[in-house]
């Protein structure tokens, strides 16, 4: 059933964002379908956290990056041995937290030896032995390099049976990937350095969890990205690895990303010095896509008119399309097509459902954060509220 938003429009306000859970059932059989019952399936809870209820029974574990998300997690209900504990950076305090409350349930990461050296001494502290994955550094300040990661485990084994139990590699490569070959040359490397770690250390990893950054497109411009066509790579790279562990496929944007659209509407019109302008009661504090660059770029979308009017017989206009910021920088579109737009006129910018909830400049000018709808029911679309409009006046007194 196709969900009509200018009745939710009509019934909650705008801005609003509304995710579809329906839609994010289909895009993860999607993934799971092409990639086969072997590989477990991260949701990288980061993309988008208020999706993590729906995520439970679709996905096998969560990352989670941050105490925050961390209870997040705990008051969904998302179960510790479903979480993998990662982040660049963690609290002593957290962490021995975590441990006392849950023992040897769910998974840590390690991203420096100094945090291996925290997990190991908290371990010993609470009487536990956690599971453990060793982070390789994609090049960047995440995770560690080939040579740290072989000292920590060369270390590790003299001290059989105490701290924690390292039981294999995380890596995720990067963002936006939409050629295979970038993968599969990655794959290849860490094939080989799985293979290396066996021979000069006797450690034999018995998981891997790999992120490969699949890419999603959000502008029209876009070259045409066949996702199927793509997993495909990734299923047939993962096969033909040598080295043969317990492999999780761990994925954020591309998992969720088609199952958001945010709604705006056009709250005034204008014209200066031949310049048409439509001010919108949304912006770039609520919709942020990867690669949007100066507003340079049309996104997927849709105009709804919001008195019910016909669009199709309307006459085609360029406008930029600014938002209700006081700041230059607001301009989602500089030259966005509309017919014959007015005032009360709906946008629905699709693909909205990973990153831009919580990447935008939420608390700039203390405008409200937009309510978030939910849309559920096993192909019924049933619509409910899930977040009212919040008022960040409070926070930023």
């Amino acid at each position: 059933m196709e969900i009509n938003l200018r009745e939710q429009a009509i019934r909650y306000g705008t801005p609003f964002y509304l995710f579809d859970f329906d839609r994010l059932a289909e895009q993860v059989r999607t993934v799971r379908n092409i990639m086969g019952d072997k590989i477990r399936l991260c949701f990288a809870m980061k993309a988008n956290p208020m999706l993590i209820k729906g995520m439970d029974s679709l996905v096998d574990c969560f990352e989670v990056c941050s105490p925050g998300e961390f209870r997040i997690c705990e008051k969904e209900g998302i179960r510790r041995e479903k979480i993998v504990l990662s982040g660049v950076y963690k609290e002593e305090q957290d962490i021995r937290d975590v441990m006392e409350k849950y023992g040897d349930a769910g998974i840590f990461t390690a991203e420096s030896e100094a945090q291996f050296l925290l997990l190991e001494k908290l371990s010993r502290e609470c009487g536990i032995r956690p599971e453990v994955l060793l982070r390789l550094s994609s090049g960047n300040q995440f995770g560690m390099d080939e040579s740290t990661v072989k000292k920590i485990i060369a270390g590790q084994k003299e001290k059989s049976g105490e701290g924690p139990r390292i039981t294999g590699i995380q890596l995720y490569g990067g963002t936006q990937t939409k050629k295979p070959g970038k993968f599969e040359e990655e794959i290849h490397k860490l094939d080989c350095f799985l293979s290396e770690l066996e021979e000069e250390c006797g450690f034999r990893a018995e998981k891997l969890e790999y992120g490969p950054g699949l890419g999603v497109n959000y502008f029209e411009k876009d070259k045409p990205l066949d996702q199927e066509e793509l997993l495909g790579h990734l299923s047939a790279a993962l096969h033909d690895m040598r080295f043969k562990a317990a492999l999780t496929l761990e994925m954020g944007r591309f998992l969720c990303a088609s199952c958001g659209t945010y709604v705006t509407k056009i709250a005034d019109m204008k014209e200066n010095d031949g310049v048409k302008y439509a001010i919108c009661d949304g912006g770039i504090h609520h919709l942020n896509y990867y690669g949007q660059t100066l507003a340079m770029q049309i996104p997927f979308h849709e105009q709804i008119a919001g008195d019910g009017r016909d669009l199709k017989s309307g006459r085609e206009e360029n406008v930029v399309l600014c938002g209700a910021l006081c700041t230059t920088a607001d301009v989602l579109v500089r030259d966005i097509p509309l017919s014959d737009p007015e005032t009360g006129d709906l946008l629905a910018f699709e693909n909205a459902g990973a990153y831009s909830i919580t990447e935008g400049r939420y608390l700039f000018l203390s405008r409200d954060l937009p309510a978030v709808l939910f849309a559920e029911g096993d192909g019924q679309n049933e619509i409910t509220l899930h977040r009212n409009a919040i008022h960040p006046d409070e926070i930023n007194r």
